[in-house]
């Protein structure tokens, strides 16, 4: 047996599908789906020619969503790429197509039928990429026009119930640069969904490059997810759900943090980001108290984020909000399509405890939650029907997810690459989230917040507050909070 063998072996089943979803990635052959507590019921083909296939409970949402706010670009979800090499625009054409011929969540639009949610699906082909050529202008005035394609094409709204639901763009730089911007609306993809376009842009091109076919059909479509969802959650099982979760949420306060301007009567998704890097010895460190606590690095950053709201805003009781991916099969693993939910996850930071305490804490309600993941989030919403406050997201403002295993640089040829490039988006769906990347044990992050609310300082002050806590919680997982608060800038008058 191998000393990486003999390591997993002693490892809870949580910890290790952790781990083996790294070695996954530093292969090169993405995450391993997650593991179910029991086997999934096999997903069928849904039948397609009486009747458009219905929307699934996500899709439902967002078209609601889209109809009170229809010029919001808030749910816009971009990929930004730099391709480095001779690139073959024709040919990059044809791999778009197959790409868009292949998901049918590409060729997807929302529509309302007698009052149903359904999926309306072009047929395929035909798939256009608008190709603007910058090589002309000189260098400063060249980057220049860049960011204003990128921006343009990244916050123009989407007609959901008309489509297309995605646009495809390709920057020529010079003959050996261009980029590609692909940005499509939720309904029809997720950020999981950006890693296999990513690494089927890079399989295709080079297929339509050697002359080789298609990629093999999917064995199953969005489409028929969404219908598999609706036969099986039934009202009766979705309930049951919602009455696990009524208990947990009763009397849960609002986020509320000290604001540096005054709450709108009506939120906006104006946001701004500001991104921050965790050395690598902090990082090396915060694994091995993973390890030595129990838990995985999700666990501890989320705790970590838990004591920075509770030194900054002085709630010691708090739900905060974090994705999951819902990509639990083989089946789903290379499926472009909206498969993320997103649970809430009530924790509570008590007077005298330790960081390895809110940890525990942290691993049960973020078990628990997963147990019951299944749950629509819109769904839960409307169970528990809270009291609605047009100034705020319903059952949390706030939201902590961790990026694990983005495909990195793809070889579309010998001498052709491309490469994700960071785009900082001008939206915020949440008062304050922090999104980190854990990649090939490089861990970096970025605040989103909502500029209506907060002054890029204050955002500042946090990250660097966030970072220092990060720093002492992997030298001492057994840190009291008490002490881990006192270096989070608060305003005066909020308790700590």
């Amino acid at each position: 047996m191998t000393s990486q063998l003999s390591q997993l072996v002693k490892l809870s089943p949580e910890l290790r599908r952790e781990a083996v979803g790294r070695l996954r990635c530093q292969a090169g052959v993405g995450p391993a789906p997650s593991a179910p507590g029991s086997a999934a019921p096999l997903i069928r083909r849904a039948v397609r020619d009486r009747e458009p296939p219905s929307a699934s409970y996500f899709q439902e949402q967002l078209l609601f969503l889209h109809l009170l706010h229809p010029e919001s670009a808030a749910y816009n979800i971009p990929l930004r790429a730099r391709i480095s090499g001779p690139l073959d625009v024709g040919k990059f054409g044809a791999t778009i197509d197959r790409v868009t011929t292949r998901h049918e969540a590409l060729r997807t639009h929302l529509e309302l039928v007698d009052g149903r949610t359904v999926q309306s699906i072009t047929p395929a082909g035909g798939t256009e990429v608008a190709v603007t050529d910058l090589s002309s202008l000189p260098e400063p005035e060249r980057a220049e026009a860049l960011e204003q394609a990128v921006a343009a094409a990244v916050h123009e709204p989407f007609a959901v119930r008309r489509g297309p639901l995605v646009r495809v763009h390709l920057v020529r730089l010079s003959e050996a640069e261009h980029e590609l911007i692909w940005v499509a609306h939720h309904a029809v993809a997720d950020g999981q969904s950006l890693h296999a376009l990513v690494r089927e842009i890079a399989a295709t091109y080079r297929a339509v490059s050697t002359g080789s076919g298609p990629i093999p059909p999917l064995p199953v479509q969005y489409a028929d997810l969404a219908v598999h969802q609706r036969e099986q959650l039934t009202d009766d099982r979705m309930q049951a759900m919602i009455e696990h979760w009524r208990p947990l949420l009763a009397g849960a306060p609002d986020f509320d943090p000290p604001t540096d301007l005054p709450r709108p009567a009506v939120q906006d998704f104006a946001g701004a980001m500001l991104a921050f890097e965790v050395p690598d010895p902090v990082a090396d460190r915060l694994h091995n108290a993973g390890r030595e606590l129990g838990a995985t690095l999700f666990m501890v950053l989320f705790a970590a984020y838990r004591v920075l709201l509770a030194g900054w805003t002085g709630q010691h009781d708090l739900t905060v909000g974090t994705s999951v991916a819902g990509r639990g099969s083989t089946d789903t693993d290379q499926l472009i399509g909206p498969l993320l939910n997103v649970v809430p996850t009530r924790v509570a930071v008590g007077p005298g405890a330790t960081f390895r305490a809110l940890v525990e804490q942290v691993r049960d309600s973020v078990s628990d939650a997963l147990d019951y993941q299944e749950l629509p989030l819109g769904q839960l919403v409307r169970g528990l029907a809270p009291p609605r406050d047009p100034g705020r997201n319903p059952l949390y403002q706030t939201m902590f997810d961790v990026n694990e295993c983005g495909p990195g640089p793809q070889a579309l040829a010998d001498d052709l690459a491309l490469t994700q490039v960071p785009i900082a988006l001008e939206v915020s769906q949440m008062d304050v989230a922090v999104v980190m990347a854990n990649e090939l044990d490089t861990l970096t992050g970025r605040f989103e917040y909502r500029t209506a609310l907060f002054r890029e300082e204050t955002i500042s002050s946090l990250s660097e507050a966030f970072v220092r806590i990060l720093a002492a919680v992997g030298e001492d997982p057994d840190a009291r909070l008490d002490d881990l608060v006192r270096d989070v800038p608060t305003p005066a008058g909020v308790p700590r």
